[in-house]
């Protein structure tokens, strides 16, 4: 069961307050626990949230609104611990980030009733060296 939701958002995003202050809402409703990075928080006019760099934090599913890179800055932050992450692409083409924003509470509430599924995805690292420089 889902218990903690993190919502990490990309900055500098006019659309997002609005989204986020119904998404609050709709969680809320719900009495579902929920959090938001500094940037989210930021958004809903809040103090505080975590830092999405240093994603310790005791989740069970994150949010993200932004594009690819925000995706991908996310799952390396997350790392070995796993924490599953649902996208929301608010940009323009995402290769990762499949669906909108009108389609998030359809797929949060098949997350709360767990009827879903966690598909793993292989992260690759990888150093170029030339000319004996990194």
């Amino acid at each position: 069961m889902t218990k903690n939701i993190g919502i990490v958002s990309k900055p500098g995003r006019s659309d997002l307050p609005q989204l986020l202050r119904e998404l609050a809402a709709w969680l809320d409703e719900r009495s579902v626990a929920w959090k938001g990075d500094i940037v989210t928080e930021t958004y809903l006019g809040r103090k505080g949230g975590f830092d999405r760099t240093a994603l310790d934090q005791d989740l069970d599913l994150i949010v993200v609104f932004g594009g690819d890179g925000t995706l991908l800055s996310v799952a390396r932050r997350v790392g070995a611990k796993g924490t599953p992450l649902r996208a929301v692409n608010i940009g323009g083409m995402g290769f990762l980030m499949t669906p909108g924003p009108k389609q998030i509470y359809e797929a949060l509430e098949a997350v709360l009733a767990e009827n879903y599924t966690v598909k793993c995805r292989t992260v690759l690292s990888g150093l170029v060296i030339r000319d004996g420089e990194t």
